[in-house]
């Protein structure tokens, strides 16, 4: 029986309490580069599993690493003491009960199509690029493959894969510190284009050997790389989301159906954006 299978067996062996498991298997392969040369390079595999036990209006949380059922079935009964002397939630929501699945399709597992050979090759040829401006690189190349599965009481089974690539070059200039950046990130690696990366993160460094100098207090214009514009958007999603807005904190309060950014913005929320990393459901298991 797999591991799996085990634990929508064992929502059956508490009948009294309601489960709900976060069972991840996650695979990193982790390259990082100092002074233009490789640094160390980690592959590991790890387990954990994260538990919330319900009783009534009652929850408790645990996570184990590298779980197995026995230790589980001792970590539930510890929670059944636990879960019993706490107060009712006042905010308590019910597990996830819709059955509907994602297409949960397979994806490509990105650790063996970039495998350490080919992130060394790439960094080899950045490297050389920088250089002749008297440059270094400095940086990480990552590439991840997550398999979660989404399991509880009430009969939900659901299987999410995702396999992320992070790629971020830091390029120091030997003569006076100066950093720039270039980034890549996503799922598809079809969609990474080495030459134009690289020949971007070229342009910066000649940009970037000018002379510094100091400029008066005052307004000047500025021009933000799309890393940039992603960070401060970044920061603003967390002013969207419902808990935000319970609690007083959104940006967008009593906003809907009003225009809040000129004509030069539009937001689109697309979990299935080719560029993005594509996810099947939340963390509840809710498609």
């Amino acid at each position: 029986m797999t591991f799996r299978e085990e634990l929508l067996h064992i929502c059956k062996e508490f009948p009294d309490l309601k489960l709900d498991f976060n069972y991840k298997i996650w695979e990193t392969d982790f390259l990082r580069f100092y002074r233009s040369q490789t640094n160390y390079n980690i592959s590991k595999t790890s387990e954990t599993l994260f538990t919330t036990v319900y009783s009534g209006k009652k929850s408790y949380s645990f996570s184990i690493k590298n779980p197995n059922i026995e230790l589980l079935r001792s970590k539930i009964e510890e929670a059944k003491v636990i879960v019993e002397k706490l107060p009712d939630d006042p905010d308590f929501a019910d597990i996830e009960n819709d059955m509907t699945k994602s297409s949960e399709k397979e994806k490509i597992n990105n650790i063996e199509k970039v495998n350490l050979e080919r992130k060394i090759e790439f960094l080899k040829r950045a490297s050389a690029a920088v250089i002749p401006y008297n440059f270094d690189i400095y940086g990480t190349f990552i590439c991840n493959y997550r398999t979660l599965y989404i399991i509880n009481s009430n009969g939900l089974d659901k299987r999410e894969t995702n396999s992320p690539i992070f790629l971020e070059v830091k390029a120091v200039s030997n003569k006076n510190e100066v950093t720039i950046l270039e980034a890549f990130g996503g799922e598809n690696y079809d969609l990474f284009d080495s030459e134009t990366f690289i020949s971007s993160l070229v342009n910066k460094v000649k940009a970037a050997t000018e002379d510094i100098v100091d400029v008066n207090a005052g307004e000047y214009e500025v021009i933000l790389a799309p890393r940039c514009i992603g960070e401060y958007f970044g920061y603003l999603q967390s002013s969207m989301g419902a808990g935000s807005l319970d609690s007083g904190r959104s940006f967008f309060e009593g906003k809907l159906n009003k225009k809040v950014f000129p004509e030069s913005i539009t937001i689109t929320d697309d979990p299935h954006h080719p560029e993005l990393m594509n996810f099947d459901y939340n963390d509840d298991g809710h498609i």
